[in-house]
């Protein structure tokens, strides 16, 4: 009985992980540029490099998770990801087309199609239609490839750049001078304008309505019981 809580509570956490934006941007992101690297697996200077990464990354990784961008805000993320080429060098693209061809077979093929089977009835050959479910999903879960898909590939950009920086491989566009006081810049201004647009172009939270907020002036009448 105790193993068979166990296994769901770790299916449920595994789920949450999966489903959930935030976590799912984070956990993606590390697998898929991981597996750019497998061949350097066996050597300890990777590994030790993969924590100057960590480091080196997670402000930035931080202020992309922390703010969800939905519905229209979601176009509002091609700015620093277009910003971001001209920071860091331009990733290979056999492994840009393996990270978007790694989200769609999740996204559709893993996730969705088992998902809206199961929950549904929808038919196991149903993708073009689960392909417009993906591009129109505004909500803050893996599932919502508008917002999901931009986050990714900044995060990979600037996890390969920080690497080549860090191990001396690769293209380099700036001196190493150069190149961390622009990744710091650019993680700074990141926030800056994610918390920009959530405090003035889109709030999330709206004012309750006055004579909602405010309290009743006199206790309510008393009313006669028949």
């Amino acid at each position: 009985m105790k193993a068979a809580w166990a296994w769901k509570e770790m299916a449920a956490k595994a789920w949450n992980v999966l489903h959930e934006g935030k976590p799912f941007t984070l956990v993606f992101v590390a697998a898929i540029w991981l597996l750019w690297h497998v061949p350097e697996w066996e050597f300890v200077a990777f590994w030790v490099a993969v924590l100057a990464v960590v480091v080196a990354v997670a402000p930035l990784a931080a202020a992309v998770v922390w703010w969800d961008f939905p519905l229209h805000l979601r176009a509002f993320l091609l700015l620093p990801l277009a910003v971001s080429l001209w920071v860091y060098p331009l990733p290979p693209l056999g492994g840009v087309l393996m990270a978007l061809g790694a989200y769609a077979l999740f996204t559709v093929m893993v996730w969705g199609v088992p998902d809206s089977q199961r929950h549904a009835g929808t038919p196991w050959t149903s993708l073009p239609r689960l392909w417009k479910r993906v591009l129109r999903h505004s909500d803050s879960t893996s599932r919502n490839a508008r917002e999901q898909i931009p986050k990714i590939l900044l995060l990979l950009v600037a996890c390969e750049g920080v690497y080549a920086a860090i191990t001396g491989s690769g293209m380099h566009l700036w001196d190493g001078r150069t190149f961390w006081l622009l990744h710091a810049i650019f993680t700074g201004l990141y926030a800056l304008y994610a918390w920009g647009l959530h405090r003035w172009w889109f709030p999330l939270k709206t004012a309750a309505p006055p004579r909602y907020a405010e309290a009743p002036d006199a206790a309510p009448p008393n009313v006669d019981r028949l």
